[in-house]
Order: structure tokens, then C-alpha cells, then sequence
């Protein structure tokens, strides 16, 4: 097996046990982002690369389709989306929907980017 390097822990506070879901947006050579899924307390941590350094935290509120709870994974994607999408797309499952069955939730990239100061 190979060691790992351990680049943000579940503190509690920045990521709340579970991390369940690790996405990646690159920049360039070594820039970007990494977004990770804060299980423990429903929210959503950013980190910009290379140095991992903390850049935001979010959650996605209630909506025409509810809020995300318990989420077991994420991707996100810049690009065109259609219009709803311009910007890029950030994915999350959600697992509590009202007694119904799991699902998705997509959320602009660039809502998150707005809300998040960029």
C-alpha cells in the first residue's frame, strides 16, 4: 500500500465526520479547487490548490427540490450546462428527501463561486 499525505483532517469544525465525497477542479498546472462533502454537519468545504488552503464553506438550502443531507458524494465540473448552467455544475447526493427515494441535487458553480466571494 502506499502512504498517503494528509492534507485536510475531519477537525470537526472545517469537516464534520463523514468526509463522503472529494471533487476536483483544476487550473492550470498545480491551481484549482477541492471541494469535500462535511457529512457530520450537512455543508460543503473548498480548498484551493496546490497548498490546500481553506477557501469556503456552503450549503445547499432548501429549494424547489429541498436542501442536502447526509450526502455520500459530489462532482463538480466547469463548463456550459445549458442556462441554467452557465458556468459549471456542482452535483451532490443527497440522502434525506422527505420519506422519498434519494437523489440529486445540482447547483450552479457559479452561485457556489458568487456566494463564496470569488
Amino acid at each position: 500500500a502506499m502512504a498517503g499525505e494528509l492534507v485536510a483532517a475531519v477537525d470537526g469544525r472545517k469537516i464534520v465526520a463523514d468526509l463522503e465525497g472529494l471533487a476536483l477542479v483544476p487550473e492550470g498546472d498545480e491551481g484549482g479547487w477541492l471541494y469535500a462533502s462535511s457529512q457530520g454537519d450537512n455543508t460543503y468545504m473548498r480548498y484551493a490548490l496546490p497548498d490546500v488552503t481553506p477557501a469556503g464553506r456552503f450549503r445547499i438550502a432548501a429549494g424547489q427540490y429541498g436542501s442536502t443531507e447526509e450526502t455520500d458524494g459530489i462532482e463538480v465540473q466547469r463548463g456550459d450546462f445549458g442556462p441554467n448552467f452557465p458556468g459549471g455544475l456542482f452535483i451532490a447526493q443527497d440522502g434525506v428527501n422527505d420519506g422519498r427515494a434519494q437523489n440529486f441535487k445540482l447547483v450552479p458553480l457559479g452561485a457556489i463561486e458568487k456566494a463564496l466571494g470569488d
